[in-house]
């Protein structure tokens, strides 16, 4: 009996190995049928074109200004252009870097970066013109970053730096910006701001697969502060932790629409603030207070008053949102502005708050060394509001690094061995239909050039793309024995 049982045992190993080696021997294939601003590019900004067809640019050493300096690749052009790395490291900047009117189109493409990538330290990010791609760096201005109105600290007038703003101003109209798989935090005022003058317009704007953690001064997280003039946002797939309020705050009173889908927030005061007129879905997300960080404001999602908006017209369709482990709730105001059908819809792919966690557990930049911290923490709902970033460690020593001398395969901007294995030819501008990434397939039935294929491989856009059972922008095609045909 003995040995009959263990040969039984022998032939279902032998079984199940089988399976499982058919099982990931299998061809995953990802085909790209619109040309977004990346591939996987989502929401109301993922038609964003950035530098698309412009200068390439190469950011060369860490420095704050001056020749090969990020700075002066985002300060210094006009023209359209798509900005890569060839060093990764800390850049100490002393101002923020600003992509000011006239500057824009540009796309700032972090993922690019050799090991560790490229970390802004010391100030934030300022974007004041349109088609804007920033993706793939992190920003972390620190305690005794630039901050102009130090002297005013603690004050009721203190109005120091957001770590990263979008702002049009007077008489400007700002379309389409996207921010995406960057980490965001250690700021002062807001860590990310979007805003408008009254004679100014700014829309479509994607808030995507960012890590935003730890305002070590105002403990604010998200302001979209319009005077009615911001719409067309989306804020999907982001990590808020360790903030007090606007977990988001929104004043987009002017009719314009806002998406706030798939986001985990953890808070220890307000989770999401609604001024009079809004009109917002607000579809799985999760929103948890902080261990042990005291008394809060009731009610997951409100309706405040105190713009120029007015309650009658506020709309709000709310699925699928947690608070604390059980349906979030609303206050007076917000639970009679619900609607029944959705507002904004971009064609996002919704999860259920139930499988946030799984699906949250990559965002952020391809590099950085605080994002597993940061992501732990947030599923946990642990951790405090901090005055410095040493309270949690501080900024991480990593060692600088830069490409070798000779790395590109001619002026193609794509490195010689991966031009060599996909049998390239051209200077990069060519588009390749099929591509085979071992344990992928991509058909590039949207144009994306080769370059832009290379820059979306080295960003991992592709790989995550392989990763998915459905996305914007892609399809994938998987057999009966595909791994991700079984779990999904």
């Amino acid at each position: 009996m003995d040995f009959q049982f263990r040969v039984g045992k022998m032939r279902l190993f032998s079984i199940l190995f089988f399976c499982l080696t058919a099982v990931f021997s299998q061809d995953t294939t990802v085909v790209l049928s619109q040309k977004l601003a990346f591939p996987g590019a989502m929401g109301l900004g993922k038609n964003t074109i950035g530098g698309r067809g412009g200068l390439v640019l190469h950011v060369t050493n860490l420095n704050d200004s001056g020749t090969g300096s990020l700075r002066d690749a985002v300060e210094s052009y006009t023209q359209p252009r798509v900005i890569v790395f060839d060093v990764g490291g800390y850049i100490d900047l002393t101002t923020p870097i600003k992509v000011r009117k006239d500057y824009g189109f540009v796309s700032i493409l972090g993922g690019t970066a050799p090991d560790p990538g490229i970390h802004l330290r010391g100030a934030g990010f300022m974007i004041h013109d349109e088609e804007v791609i920033l993706q793939g760096i992190t920003i972390r201005p620190g305690r005794n970053g630039y901050n102009p109105d130090v002297a005013n600290r603690g004050t009721a007038n203190y109005e120091p730096p957001d770590a990263l703003s979008i702002v049009a101003f007077a008489n400007q109209t700002i379309n389409n910006v996207i921010v995406d798989h960057c980490s965001i935090g250690f700021g002062h005022d807001g860590l990310i701001d979007l805003g408008a003058s009254s004679s100014s317009s700014l829309s479509n704007v994607s808030i995507t697969n960012t890590i935003q953690h730890e305002n070590i001064d105002k403990g604010y997280g998200n302001l979209f502060d319009s005077n009615g003039t911001v719409s067309n946002v989306t804020f999907a797939r982001n990590i808020l932790h360790g903030n007090k309020e606007r977990n988001i705050f929104s004043d987009m009173y002017g009719g314009g629409k806002l998406e706030i889908i798939n986001n985990l927030f953890t808070f220890t005061r307000e989770a999401c603030g609604l001024f009079y007129g809004t009109k917002t879905d607000i579809i799985g997300n999760t929103w948890n207070q902080l261990t042990g960080s005291g008394t809060r404001i009731s009610g997951t999602i409100r309706v405040i008053s105190g713009s120029s908006g007015v309650l009658a017209n506020t709309e709000i369709y709310s699925y699928d949102n947690l608070d604390g482990g059980v349906s979030a709730t609303y206050n007076t105001e917000a639970s009679n502005s619900l609607v029944a059908s959705r507002l904004a819809d971009s064609g996002l792919t919704i999860i259920s708050s139930s499988e946030l966690q799984n699906a949250l557990s990559d965002i952020g930049p391809k590099y950085d060394p605080q994002k597993n911290r940061i992501i732990q923490a947030a599923f946990n709902h642990t951790g405090s509001l901090i005055q410095h970033e040493n309270e949690v460690g501080g900024f991480p020593t990593i060692s600088s690094s830069s490409r070798p001398a000779v790395f590109y395969q001619g002026s193609t901007h794509i490195a010689a061995d991966f031009y060599a294995q996909h049998n390239l030819s051209g200077d990069g501008t060519n588009v390749t239909t099929n591509w085979d990434f071992g344990t992928y397939q991509v058909v590039n039935n949207a144009g994306y050039t080769d370059r832009e294929m290379y820059w979306a491989w080295l960003a991992r856009d592709l790989d995550k793309l392989a990763g998915m059972a459905s996305t914007d922008g892609g399809s994938i095609n998987k057999g009966k024995s595909s791994i991700f045909g079984m779990i999904n």
